[in-house]
């Protein structure tokens, strides 16, 4: 079997096993007692779609802050760019990392060199697992304290160290020249033009990625802007438990927030994280004493919010790539057609067949 095939395969099964655990999950807390928590809470699906606009304005700010000093596009492209990779992120089938593979494109099209894209898309999410996994942290010392139960310090404990020596061991690599290693490989493995170029490119990302990292100032920001995303992220399920009629406080909604976030990432090979968010916020629900069919029809409401963008954004991409398409198709068959023409006339016309021939 082909590696292609594979792989689409196993997105397909990755995204059925999703989709079953999403429905098992439905069917058990009951379709009608769900439909009817997200009903009463519709002043907060409202609140909740207004607000998210805050989240991804800091979003946005990160990775403007890591594109090189002096190589930064305007705020408002680099806004609608992050909307876009986000919204395929969170919808399309290819899971975590189709997302900013696209943003990297994107910044591409919009005339940024190809090392600073790269830069900054690797950088960020550098910053971002590492943010996340503090965030996570902080959501899971929540917990023990809101519910007492100590042995879930066991896990914690254990887990952090090897997410931030995973993050660090990262950074490491990218330090030493990930790129131009990358490049290396894929030029002895194939002897195509193309990919040899690859080899000098790799050594530009990697020149630029140390460059961001001396930008101590970027990213300390970068980093404080990461951090407050996440806890602003939280305010969106902090109002999703107001409007649900829970009692509690913004507490709640960061260990809900922290540790559904720590589960989606560490399940990223599924797409869109079908089941596997919601059964994260029913197992967190539970422990915090939440009913369970609250927690599904919460993790449903963050499904409704990242629809309401994530529609828009894909249609967006669409319209994108298919106007470059056509620019490109129109292009070649105007050039095609022009050559065509030339030919044409140099063949009926014995005058200037006659002038070509003494010229040369």
């Amino acid at each position: 079997m082909k590696r292609q095939p594979f792989v689409r395969l196993t997105l397909y099964l990755l995204a059925l096993g999703g989709a079953a655990l999403f429905t098992i999950l439905l069917l058990k807390e009951g379709v009608q007692d769900v439909a009817s928590a997200i009903t009463s809470a519709g002043w907060g699906v409202a609140a909740i779609l207004v607000f998210h606009f805050v989240p991804m304005g800091l979003d946005t700010t990160t990775w403007w802050l890591v594109f090189p000093r002096g190589e930064r596009p305007p705020f408002r492209t680099v806004y609608w760019m992050r909307w876009i990779g986000d919204s395929i992120t969170n919808l399309a089938a290819a899971a975590e990392l189709g997302g900013d593979l696209i943003r990297v494109r994107l910044a591409v099209l919009q005339r940024s060199r190809i090392s600073a894209a790269a830069t900054s898309v690797v950088v960020n999410i550098t910053l971002s697992v590492f943010t996340q996994t503090v965030f996570t942290f902080i959501g899971l010392n929540l917990l023990v304290a809101a519910t007492g139960r100590s042995n879930l310090w066991g896990p914690a404990i254990a887990g952090a160290p090897v997410a931030i020596a995973a993050v660090a061991g990262f950074y490491t690599f990218q330090r030493l020249g990930m790129f131009r290693l990358f490049g290396s490989i894929i030029s002895r493995c194939s002897k195509d033009p193309k990919w040899t170029a690859m080899l000098g490119k790799g050594g530009d990302i990697d020149q630029t990625v140390r460059r961001v990292y001396s930008d101590r100032g970027s990213i300390l920001m970068c980093v404080f802007c990461e951090m407050a995303s996440w806890f602003v992220g939280a305010v969106e399920v902090w109002i999703a438990l107001c409007a649900l009629g829970i009692p509690g406080g913004f507490p709640q909604a960061i260990v809900l927030e922290g540790v559904a976030q720590g589960v989606r990432s560490a399940m990223f090979f599924v797409p869109g994280a079908l089941g596997i968010q919601e059964g994260g916020y029913v197992v967190v629900g539970r422990l915090l004493g939440i009913p369970e069919e609250i927690c599904l029809a919460l993790a449903l409401i963050r499904r409704v919010r990242e629809l309401a963008f994530g529609i828009p954004g894909l249609i967006a991409w669409q319209i994108i790539e298919g106007s470059r398409a056509w620019k490109n198709t129109t292009s070649r068959i105007a050039s095609q057609a022009d050559a065509g023409a030339t030919q044409c006339k140099l063949r009926y016309d014995p005058i200037r067949l006659g002038q070509l021939s003494r010229r040369f």
